[in-house]
Formats: C-alpha cells, structure tokens, sequence
C-alpha cells in the first residue's frame, strides 16, 4: 500500500530517520496536523513542474529566465490565496543510470522553487519519483536517469530498480538546498513526500521495503 505522505525516509547509512517538519507533525493516527493545536493541516495549492520537462524548455524557448518566472509564479500563486505547491519532479532529468542525484540546472531551479516557497509562506509536497519520459507535448529529449532502464512496472518490482531508487530517493532527502542551507528533509517548507507519481504495483510487490 502507498501512502501518499511518507514521514520516514532511508538516509544514507541506511537507517530510517524521522522527517523534521518543525510546526507541521503527524499525530499518532497518521493525519498531518499544527503542532500545539492539534488542527488538522488543510493547505490549498496546485501542482506546479516548471523546473522540469517540456514547462522548462518553454520557458528558455521564450528566452525567458528560469529564476525570474518562478519568482513571479510563486509570487502570483501566493497573491491568489494558495499556500502549498507540490513539485511534481522528473528524476529522470537529475539522476544518474546508477540512482545517484544530480546537481544540475533541473536541481537548481527546484532549489531555487523551493526558496522562493519559504520567502513567500508557502508548503512544499515533493513528489521525487515520477518515472515519465519528459517531452509531452513536445518529442522526447534524451535524459540522464536511473528510471529509464525500466517499465514503471518493473520500477515497483526489480530488485535493481528498487536499489537504485533508494539509492536516489536517499541522496533526494539529504540533498542541501544551496538557497536555503537546509536538507530538503529537514526543511519545515517541505512538509511531506510523496513517494511517487501513479505507481504501477505489481500483484505481491514489496515496494521500497525499509
């Protein structure tokens, strides 16, 4: 069973270690709430992928700049009453074949989006698995990751895919944010994980057991 807000996370050592969310926590029945209030969180927000995929390439087309468009989008959105975005992220454009994270343009301009987040008061949902190629509605553009070896099927159920998935997801949660100086999983911003996008599980699969 997935779940859609992961709170614990294998870190490098291979140890689990609990999500620092600061004001937001999990209570013991699993639901996300204010710390001190026991209110449960209702945030209100949009999915939002401009560091990634073809959201990207539009806006270098446009000869526009990647930082200054999601400054105003974030800008924008929070105008408009929103307080939370989930990043909907393409590790297939900031990994390696081998599963190991990559510091490129895609990771800065999420660490950037990221930053922009916390100016503006607004939560962060990170979806660091999502397994699609990244040129809809454009062709298809060649990508350094991981997941390109496999189905989305197999994803969920080869060994060697799921290694190399917790190998990246552990590097995702460790990554330090050069805006913020904060590990995205120690980043009250980034109240939550959500493992993956649509994940296709196999019957009887043991999916990222840790």
């Amino acid at each position: 069973m997935i779940t859609p807000l992961i709170v614990w996370f294998l870190v490098s050592n291979g140890s689990p270690a609990k999500l620092s969310m600061n004001n937001i926590i999990a209570d013991t029945n699993g639901i996300l709430v204010w710390a001190g209030t026991s209110k449960e969180v209702a945030l209100f927000g949009v999915n939002y992928m401009t560091p990634f995929a073809y959201s990207y390439r539009a806006i270098l087309d446009k000869g526009l700049n990647i930082q200054d468009t999601i400054r105003q989008d974030v800008r924008h959105l929070k105008r408009l009453g929103l307080d939370a975005l989930r990043i909907h992220v393409w590790d297939r454009e900031i990994s390696d074949l081998e599963g190991n994270l990559l510091d490129n343009e895609h990771t800065r301009a999420m660490d950037y989006l990221i930053s922009e987040c916390k100016v503006n008061g607004v939560y962060v949902l990170l979806t660091p698995l999502t397994f699609y190629t990244n040129g809809y509605p454009g062709p298809d553009l060649p990508t350094p990751g991981f997941s390109q070896r496999w189905s989305k099927s197999e994803m969920a159920s080869d060994p060697k895919a799921i290694a190399a998935s917790a190998k990246y997801l552990a590097q995702f949660a460790n990554h330090v944010n050069p805006f913020t100086g904060l590990a995205y999983r120690n980043d009250p911003t980034v109240f939550g994980f959500e493992l993956c996008n649509e994940p296709d599980v196999p019957p009887k699969a043991n999916l990222f057991p840790i």
